[in-house]
This record gives C-alpha cells, structure tokens and sequence, in this order.
C-alpha cells in the first residue's frame, strides 16, 4: 500500500524585536521562566535546575532583530556582545 506524502505549507514571516517580545508575552514561555525564578527566589526548586544563570547562544534570526533595536536607539554599543552571543553555523 502506497500511502501519499503529505505537504504542509510553512510562512516565513520577517518579525521584529517587538513581535518577538509580544509573543513572548502572549503565547511564549514567559510565566514559566518567571515562576521558576519565584521558585529559585524561595529555595523551591528541589531537584530543578537554577535557569536564571544559564546562558543560552541567540538564534541568528534573534540576533538580527537584537541588532536592528540596538540600531534604532542608538546601543551599538552592545553590538558586539549579541555577536558574541549569537549561535555560529555549524561546519560540516
């Protein structure tokens, strides 16, 4: 029996900085980095890990919109450091 593929249809859509963080507020993860930093706060965390101390690289697409904010209020200063911090491509 030869079953068909499926296609999905996938939009790509260029965000900015503030559509990233009203997603972030609305739909995104928000309320649980919150609530286990209230947990960190009252040495609740039992066997869970600490995550206001780790470190995680941003996206590329991330970066980019970091760096068009910095841009558009003058930080290029910290330009830099989101470069530092923004995940290389692998290397094959």
């Amino acid at each position: 029996m030869k079953i068909p593929p499926i296609n999905l249809n996938r939009k790509y859509e260029v965000t900015t900085l503030q559509s990233s963080a009203n997603w972030l507020e609305e739909r995104g993860g928000l309320a649980t980095y919150q609530a286990f930093v209230f947990l960190s706060e009252n040495n609740a965390l039992g066997n869970l890990n600490d995550l206001r101390f780790q470190k995680k690289d941003f996206s590329r697409g991330l970066a980019e919109r970091m760096i068009a904010h910095l841009v558009s209020i003058g930080r290029t200063d910290l330009i830099s450091a989101v470069h530092a911090r923004t995940k290389k491509e692998k290397e094959n």
